[in-house]
């Protein structure tokens, strides 16, 4: 009975790896499709496709998140064990209805939606393979990338780039705040014994390995720190991404290694 048990047990972790082996190919498709349309696809091609295409888009978000309430909601299925899901479709949909409604207003739009699909796309990738505490940190140093690039390269208001000035102006503020949150919960989550923080009795974060936890903290205060010293000193904006990014990368690698 126990043997039976164990094998069953095996069988579902060799599915639950296939599905996230499967997963992987689909968004390393997905990211080569949507990086390579915003690299070799002409200006000119966005510009005359981003009225039709976005209500195209637009159409099709709105499907796709009709069948994610139906099978949500009424059906009551759960998609994790799924290759493709309707949240998973959703989630390049709308970021890619703002990339052509907003394509017009932005300045240098084609490099910078690139760079845009390529995070999403690493971002989706981590979010598949990795659990908990490093998917926040991640989210938290991609939103903070942007937000220094706009806080070294300030958006003057002009008529055709109003757009991404408020975009400007809310992501700045979003990649502080998020920031300056994120430093308060890991130095609350590692105070306490079982590293966790609580608010009315439920668990909003937790931190499971205090290491991990030690250098989060640590990358976040420097996003905080790199955020006022680019105020300041706008031509550092190099300098400091790559050292934030290998500070990054050096927290993946420490995470992958003790996830092992």
């Amino acid at each position: 009975m126990k043997q039976n048990n164990k094998t069953k047990q095996n069988t579902a972790m060799h599915a639950e790896q296939d599905i996230q082996l499967y997963r992987l190919y689909l968004l390393f498709a997905v990211a080569l499709i949507g990086f390579s349309a915003f690299r070799f696809l002409p200006a000119n091609f966005f510009y005359i496709f981003h009225g039709v295409g976005t209500w195209i888009v637009s159409a099709f978000l709105l499907f796709v998140l009709g069948v994610f309430i139906y099978i949500r909601c009424h059906l009551k299925l759960n998609e994790s064990k799924k290759v493709i899901t309707s949240s998973g479709i959703a989630y390049f949909l709308i970021p890619t209805l703002f990339m052509l409604a907003f394509y017009g207003y932005f300045s240098n739009a084609g490099v910078k939606f690139q760079i845009a699909f390529a995070m999403l796309s690493v971002y989706s990738i981590i979010y598949n393979i990795y659990k908990n505490n490093f998917r926040i940190l991640t989210a938290v140093v991609f939103i903070a990338f942007i937000g220094l690039y706009y806080i070294a390269h300030p958006v003057e208001f002009l008529s055709y780039r109003w757009m991404e000035f408020v975009f400007a102006a809310v992501v700045q503020a979003l990649s502080i705040a998020l920031s300056t949150v994120y430093v308060v919960l890991c130095a609350a989550a590692l105070k306490h014994k079982k590293g966790i923080v609580r608010i009315h009795n439920h668990v909003i974060f937790e931190i499971r390995d205090k290491c991990m936890g030690i250098v989060s903290l640590i990358l976040g205060a420097v996003l905080v720190v790199a955020a006022v010293l680019l105020f300041f000193a706008p031509s550092l904006f190099v300098y400091t991404v790559i050292a934030v990014a290998a500070l990054y990368v050096g927290v993946g690698i420490l995470c992958t290694v003790r996830m092992l």
